[in-house]
């Protein structure tokens, strides 16, 4: 199976927007056309009467209902939770990459490309740094900031494997004033872009062990918690593994001389497939990615195959 490979897109490309060079994420959003306002409106009975402490999270412009809360919970605007980057722009300390929305804005995120040398990984592989903030408008999810490495070749988020808590993306509850949260955050950021560079010796590691076709199934199976023989595998599962074999072989930067045939590729391959191909569409795609089942098994992949590698 040969996948075609389209090195200028993203796994967000069809929710998103290139931004070009802006000095601020007001400018950003303005750009980008989202830059939409959440309310909070009382809602009602059939009979018209008004239910207590009881408020619906809508989107201004389309009328969308997200959600409901109680009157504790305040809406965080998209523009007022993403200036918390103006000052990092402003020093040209990173760059605004591209700015969308998923289910229908319930979910608006930022990518933002970290001003810093990238690492070498193999020959011309790189993989450069970004900041990704997440703005929920609903009563459960909170708002999430976090540093997560880019491979250029196929523009998959990878999970980042640094040494301390840094590297996880931070949670910030909706309160009365979450903006003041936010300001806490830029030390944090700043200390898991610096250590950054640690990534870069693991996954030279794996780019330097060599894996087989059958040892390539093996750390599927294993990544995916599936200990049956071939045979038994239901059908949509095995269809899975064949299709990660084959990223492994000809995924996005994956056939290359250095890179093809190492755990580093079936790595990448596990990788690619989360980020183009698992989820009904893109929006549940990049949820579970970010948020879901699918962060987990990113950071899962990583950990197994330098396990296995060593």
């Amino acid at each position: 199976m040969v996948f075609a490979v389209n090195n200028t897109s993203s796994p967000w490309s069809s929710v998103s927007k290139k931004i070009g060079d802006v000095s601020s994420m007001r400018e950003a959003m303005e750009k980008a056309n989202v830059n939409y306002s959440i309310v909070k409106e009382p809602l009602c009975r059939t009979d018209g009467s008004v239910i207590p402490n009881h408020f619906g999270v809508m989107r201004e412009d389309t009328g969308q209902v997200f959600d409901t809360v109680k009157n504790s919970w305040q809406p965080l605007q998209n523009v007022d939770a993403f200036n918390f980057f103006d000052p990092m722009i402003e020093e040209g300390l990173m760059t605004v990459d591209s700015v969308g929305a998923i289910k229908g804005g319930e979910r608006m995120f930022i990518t933002c490309k970290i001003n810093q040398p990238p690492m070498t990984i193999v020959g011309d592989d790189i993989i450069n740094p970004y900041m990704l903030l997440l703005n929920s408008h609903n009563a459960k999810s909170s708002i999430r900031v976090g540093f997560i490495p880019i491979r250029l070749s196929c523009t998959n988020q990878l999970p980042s494997i640094m040494r301390n808590g840094a590297s996880q993306i931070l949670r910030i509850r909706h309160s009365r004033s979450p903006k003041d949260s936010l300001e806490g955050l830029r030390e944090v950021l700043n200390l898991a872009a610096g250590e950054f560079q640690g990534t870069q010796e693991q996954l030279q590691f794996l780019a330097s062990r060599p894996i087989t076709y059958s040892r390539t199934r093996e750390y599927i199976k294993t990544v995916l918690g599936i200990e049956e023989e071939d045979k038994d595998i239901p059908t949509r599962s095995l269809n899975i593994i064949e299709t990660i074999v084959a990223l492994s072989e000809n995924g996005r930067g994956n056939d290359v001389a250095g890179i093809r045939g190492t755990f580093y590729a079936a790595t990448m391959a596990f990788n690619e497939y989360i980020n183009y191909y698992s989820g009904r569409n893109v929006d549940t795609r990049m949820e579970s990615l970010w948020l879901g089942k699918n962060a987990v098994l990113n950071s899962k992949a990583l950990t197994m195959a330098l396990e296995m590698a060593s």
